[in-house]
């Protein structure tokens, strides 16, 4: 004889948390909370729930790609600079510091201060200063 039990919605949304955003297989989630796999399964079936849909990417992952869009973006302007707004300049030299910083932080596993990034920002300034001299219309090596 099966005996069922009422669970309450915080129940299952705590159920679909597991599967959905932790990625738990039915086991692991019987294994903390104590509900049979079945139910899990009929749960996600009713629910149309996904395993893995609501997972955010780890920042590792987010920094990489926002390099990634960040060289394509400055391979576009070095091919067109003059077709390229001002705005457009302001927005890249932005995100290029803010991927500096974030690619410091994880590299040292914590925030970087003013003094510790004084060195890497002036890096990142004579690349910068570099790289627009190549492409901007004028400029002594363009």
């Amino acid at each position: 004889m099966r005996v069922k039990l009422n669970r309450s919605p915080q129940e299952i949304e705590r159920l679909r948390v597991l599967y959905e955003h932790r990625g738990l297989s039915t086991a692991e989630i019987f294994q903390q909370t104590g509900v049979p796999r079945r139910s899990v399964n009929n749960y996600a079936q009713k629910g149309g729930w996904r395993r893995g849909a609501m997972m955010p990417p780890d920042s590792g992952e987010l920094i990489d790609r926002l390099c990634i869009a960040l060289d394509r973006r400055i391979r576009l302007i070095e091919q067109k600079p003059d077709e390229t707004p001002a705005r457009d300049w302001i927005a890249l030299v932005r995100a290029l510091r803010d991927a500096t910083i974030l690619s410091q932080e994880r590299a040292g596993g914590g925030v970087v201060g003013p003094a510790a990034g004084e060195a890497d920002a002036d890096a990142l300034r004579r690349e910068l200063e570099t790289r627009l001299e190549r492409i901007l219309p004028g400029s002594p090596t363009a």
